[in-house]
């Protein structure tokens, strides 16, 4: 009897693995899927939110709501965020909690490599100690 499954546990196995894994990938895309690592340098600059793009995203018939910043910069630069998902990203909860609000002052963390700058995060009310010139 178990030679008989043997050659169709070979078949089902890989296939059932390949599923799983397919689930498993797709489910941790939707849980993190602002965790891009991004090279480059780090600097914290004061700003202050100039906008706030709220948008809202349906999937399996679950919302998820995501935003994107617009910051003013002392350096003279505007900067755009990276999108914020309230699934698990600190700065999402607070903009939901209405703690982070256009014109919100504080210091706006940035990645900045050869190809491009990008807002990565906000902590508001505080400012940096080395303010870029």
């Amino acid at each position: 009897m178990f030679q008989n499954l043997a050659p169709v546990a070979l078949v089902l196995l890989p296939i059932l693995v390949f599923m799983v894994y397919v689930w498993w990938s797709g489910r941790a895309r939707l849980k993190s899927p602002r965790t891009e690592k991004l090279p480059g340098q780090k600097l914290q600059i004061d700003g202050r939110v100039t906008q706030i793009e709220r948008e809202l995203l349906v999937d399996n018939d679950r919302s998820y709501p995501r935003y994107r910043l617009s910051y003013d910069c002392c350096d003279g630069i505007m900067r755009f965020s990276i999108w914020h998902y309230e699934i698990d990203d600190p700065l999402a909860v607070l903009i939901s909690l209405e703690k982070v609000q256009e014109g919100s002052t504080g210091i706006v963390m940035v990645h900045q490599d050869q190809e491009r700058e990008v807002a990565t995060g906000f902590r508001v009310g505080l400012t940096s100690q080395v303010k870029t010139s």
